[in-house]
């Protein structure tokens, strides 16, 4: 688990997270206050059958919220280079995904700024960048 903490991430800034997946067992992004609140779960798996799912969730209080997936044809693929963009305001993310598609998120903290940020599973996180 690769975690960064103790920097702003703010409804007027876009995250952009490039990385490679190792494996093909999938990986997580995480964003929010700590590892007990997680105000965006972002987990692509590529074992779901002919397309893959992408599962969304929160996290509040260590309790997990709804989970919410969407299936897309192949947008990860285990050793290639992946982008994704992440820009939010008190209603919800917005998610640019590597083929240019969108995806949106319910913000359910409804705050304005994020510290904390952690990955899991097999993924190699080659840059992070907040402009």
């Amino acid at each position: 688990m690769l975690t960064v903490k103790n920097w702003s991430f703010k409804t007027t800034q876009k995250l952009v997270v490039t990385g490679k997946a190792p494996g093909d067992d999938g990986f997580s992004i995480n964003i929010g206050d700590n590892e007990d609140n997680i105000a965006l779960h972002f987990n692509p798996r590529f074992n779901e059958g002919d397309s893959q799912t992408i599962v969304l969730n929160s996290k509040k209080n260590g309790s997990w919220g709804a989970w919410e997936e969407m299936k897309f044809p192949y947008i990860f693929s285990p050793h290639q280079e992946f982008e994704v963009t992440f820009n939010f305001n008190d209603q919800q993310f917005d998610i640019k995904l590597p083929n240019d598609n969108m995806m949106y998120f319910p913000n359910r903290f409804g705050v304005f700024k994020f510290k904390h940020m952690h990955f899991e599973g097999a993924v190699r996180i080659h840059s992070i960048s907040i402009t």
